[in-house]
């Protein structure tokens, strides 16, 4: 099933509600090429009779690439500073959901870009094939490299990059992208679902989470994603860390998500290795805490599948 040229561009976003709705409540219906096998098709052709009859080509990872939609399987991880780990996380949520079975795209939009460092390991597993192929095959890398990270991007960028990858390809999107990148991360709030900010409990770590907390709710960041407050680099051995994190957790300045991540230094060893720490130590606590992110936001993926929003 495809639009015809010439069907009323208003008219566009209410088809796909009405394709995402027979999607959503048949069992088994997940791609568009599946539609033309149903006979629940022929009351929405009667209702679009615009529609031809042609497959549709499995493209457009967004529903709708538009203002004011957001995605819940789009997670925008940003640091409130440099060095609070967050190009990490994203490279750790990433091969949670592929080890579990999802498929990934990561977006590296911050200035390093270093994410492909995380991901090199994988990449090399995937080339090599073996017993790990399945695991270790690495997600879709999407970059602006050819772009200085001074520059601003253009607009609708991300939307448009998002939107050419197949539909039925991918299961998550995960972008890395500092908050002050403007022009980035307005791009990215615009599109994500939820967002992770991650900070550490260490000196200085108040005053910065209170800055980036105050741009995001100041209207200077516009977006409607599910804001959530990722510690990191934990280290309850330390006495002001502990301090820090006794008072993030009775004041947070937005909801906690349901695990942090503590300080282990095999995480940097596993980067020295062009990994995650969930390739090299499986068992280990940080490795722990990135599976029961990966499961709170699949969850939460699914509650939001159920309803409907």
């Amino acid at each position: 099933m495809s639009i015809k040229t010439d069907c009323q561009n208003g008219d566009l976003p209410r088809v796909s509600e009405d394709v995402l709705s027979l999607q959503q409540s048949t069992p088994g219906l997940e791609h568009y090429r599946e539609l033309h096998q149903c006979e629940e098709i022929r009351e929405i052709r009667h209702r679009w009779p615009l529609l031809d009859a042609e497959p549709v080509p499995p493209h457009g990872f967004l529903r709708l690439a538009l203002p004011g939609v957001h995605h819940s399987n789009v997670v925008l991880v940003t640091g409130v500073a440099g060095g609070a780990g967050a190009t990490t996380v994203v490279a750790g949520l990433a091969a949670r959901m592929q080890h579990s079975g999802r498929k990934v795209a990561v977006v590296d939009l911050s200035p390093g870009q270093d994410l492909h460092l995380h991901l090199g390991n994988r990449a090399e597993a995937g080339e090599r094939g073996g017993k790990s192929h399945a695991e270790k095959v690495a997600p879709v890398l999407i970059r602006h490299s050819d772009r200085p990270a001074c520059q601003q991007l253009p607009a609708q960028w991300l939307a448009d990059c998002l939107s050419a990858l197949p539909r039925d390809a991918l299961d998550w999107v995960f972008i890395d992208c500092p908050w002050y990148l403007e022009s980035a991360f307005h791009q990215a709030n615009a599109l994500a679902g939820r967002m992770l900010v991650v900070a550490t409990a260490e000196p200085g770590a108040v005053h910065q989470i209170g800055q980036v907390f105050g741009n995001l709710l100041s209207g200077e960041s516009p977006g409607g994603a599910d804001i959530h407050l990722l510690i990191n680099k934990v280290n309850m051995a330390i006495p002001l860390q502990r301090d820090l994190h006794a008072l993030l957790h009775d004041s947070p300045p937005a909801r906690l998500a349901p695990a942090e991540i503590p300080h282990d230094s095999r995480v940097a060893n596993s980067l020295a290795k062009r990994g995650t720490i969930g390739d090299f130590y499986p068992d280990c606590e940080a490795a722990h805490s990135f599976r029961i992110l990966a499961d709170w936001l699949n969850e939460s993926r699914i509650g939001h599948l159920e309803t409907g929003s």
